[in-house]
């Protein structure tokens, strides 16, 4: 999604386009300047990018100089609340470039001198288009160059603001090929809480886990059979299902690197 800061009523505001992308972009395609941050209470829109891959191959050049509409798909959405109901709102008006724009090209703009006024008074920033110009931007444009209606079902109100980082592992390299695979052929009960299964491809690393609970040993005898102790707390596994009139859970094979491998057999509680 676009976050878009909301101007006044239901206007949100999008940056000029750019033909040859210097430096950070925003917009569908990337071609779009970036506009002031926002934060808690501000009010904004979230356009939603139907087709993350739309820019590819269909940037098409623009005449130099002028401000410009990036590109977009149609319809344009954005996130809307309807009814209590989280949704999808398409714009009915289409993007126009704000007055100072229609007025002015963009060589026209960055060729004016600045001006530095010194004043005695309170320096107050305006930050809508609709105010005139700031104090750090002459134009009153702050990098905003076209607006359009989204309705006020898709204005949102910033009420907090949180921030959280994430870590991720990037398991090592494999040292062992996975194939072949592990495969088991059936499985007989020995005593009280032992299982002996027998099957093809079977390892010395192989583990025999009841779902989501390890077996607390197991025991390999070949390639072709191994032994295991049915754990205790089977019975507490949140892995079980109900089929028919009795209750069963799946038996998995985990090799040392952590590959687990799924044998269609059940153990039947």
């Amino acid at each position: 999604m676009i976050i878009r800061k909301v101007d006044k009523q239901s206007l949100v505001l999008g940056g000029n386009r750019v033909d040859n992308p210097i430096g950070s972009l925003g917009g569908e395609c990337s071609d779009e300047t970036l506009g002031d941050p926002v934060s808690q209470l501000h009010k904004v829109a979230f356009q939603i990018v139907q087709d993350p891959s739309f820019h590819q191959g269909n940037l098409k050049q623009n005449t130099a100089g002028h401000w410009k509409i990036p590109q977009s798909s149609h319809p344009v959405t954005y996130l809307a609340c309807l009814n209590d109901v989280v949704g999808m709102h398409k714009t009915t008006s289409t993007r126009h470039l704000v007055p100072q724009c229609q007025e002015n090209t963009f060589g026209e703009i960055a060729q004016d001198p600045i001006v530095r006024r010194l004043s005695t008074g309170e320096i107050k920033r305006r930050g809508s288009l609709g105010k005139g110009s700031s104090a750090l931007d002459p134009t009153g444009l702050e990098g905003a160059c076209w607006t359009e209606d989204v309705s006020d079902a898709a204005v949102w109100t910033i009420v907090g603001t949180d921030c959280a980082s994430y870590t991720f592992w990037t398991p090592d390299e494999r040292t062992m090929p996975t194939a072949p695979f592990p495969v088991l052929h059936e499985l007989t009960k020995k005593g009280k809480d032992r299982l002996t299964l027998t099957g093809e491809n079977l390892s010395p690393d192989i583990e025999v886990w009841f779902g989501d609970v390890k077996s607390t040993e197991t025991e390999f005898v070949s390639q072709d059979s191994v032994h295991c102790k049915i754990p205790f707390d089977v019975a507490n596994s949140t892995t079980i299902e109900q089929e028919n009139d009795h209750r069963r859970i799946p038996l998995l094979l985990v090799r040392g690197k952590g590959i687990v491998y799924k044998t269609n057999l059940y153990y039947i509680l």
